[in-house]
């Protein structure tokens, strides 16, 4: 059975994401991924070797910024991805550098339980 954990909003490199969340999943993806079909969308299947790297409450986007930037130097080989963003426009495309991808996304559930393959 597949376990649900959010859903892509968008998939590009330079995004501006209208956020109504304000707790951050930090995912790192450690493989290219291509862009997902609306089944994979709603898939954890679609993020194959995914680790948990951080779960924090981020409320403003300088904190978000700060916090991205300083995992991009500490993993600048690596992929990052995102679920429950701060409740503001959010203009990452700086976060792109170094050839990184940020993926962004909104979960469904409030159930952190649905997390603990990683934790």
């Amino acid at each position: 059975m597949e376990l649900f954990i959010g859903q892509f909003d968008q998939f590009i490199d330079h995004l501006v994401w209208k956020a109504t969340k304000t707790t951050l999943i930090i995912l790192n993806i450690d493989q290219e991924l291509s862009i997902p079909s609306n089944f994979q969308r709603s898939s954890v299947q679609y993020l194959k070797n995914v680790e948990l790297i951080d779960l924090i409450h981020i409320d403003s986007l300088q904190k978000l910024m700060v916090y991205l930037s300083m995992k991009q130097v500490n993993h600048n080989d690596e992929s990052i991805a995102i679920w429950e963003l701060p409740s503001e426009n959010l203009i990452l495309s700086k976060l792109t550098k170094l050839n990184n991808k940020v993926i962004l996304g909104f979960n469904t559930t409030t159930d952190l339980s649905t997390y603990k393959k990683w934790i």
